[in-house]
């Protein structure tokens, strides 16, 4: 499973590097904006300058959200599996059931998280 999970991460990263900066002269940024070093996937490396920090935390707290339920999922799947695989061993039936309440615990968890923040002031996780 290791191996798995570091396979997955390493492909992610890279693939997090590989920015496409397409709309920019010499990697230079428009006029009132500023150029951030390493974009979440998906994003432009330019922002506004007055909200470049903002949105940055912003992207990098949906990107882990995101991260965060892609890698429980695996996790809870994985638990599965190895349940369906330990023919009746009663430590293996164990270890499995632990993984996936562990998995379920951590997606419930990040879910109170992300309810808490939007309680206590929604302009935390939304961009304007």
């Amino acid at each position: 499973m290791t191996v798995i999970l570091s396979a997955f991460l390493t492909s992610f990263f890279n693939f997090a590097y590989a920015q496409d900066s397409t709309g920019l002269v010499s990697g230079e940024c428009p006029s009132g904006y500023i150029r951030i070093g390493a974009p979440a996937p998906g994003t432009q490396p330019c922002l506004k300058q007055e909200t470049a920090f903002p949105q940055y935390i912003s992207m990098i707290y949906n990107l882990s959200i995101t991260l965060s339920i892609i890698l429980a999922t695996i996790m809870i799947v994985y638990g599965g599996y190895k349940y369906m695989t330990s023919s009746g061993n009663p430590e293996t039936l164990a270890e499995s059931k632990d993984i996936i309440f562990g998995a379920i615990v951590g997606l419930i968890l990040l879910i109170l998280a992300a309810l808490l923040l939007q309680t206590i002031s929604p302009s935390i996780v939304n961009i304007s």
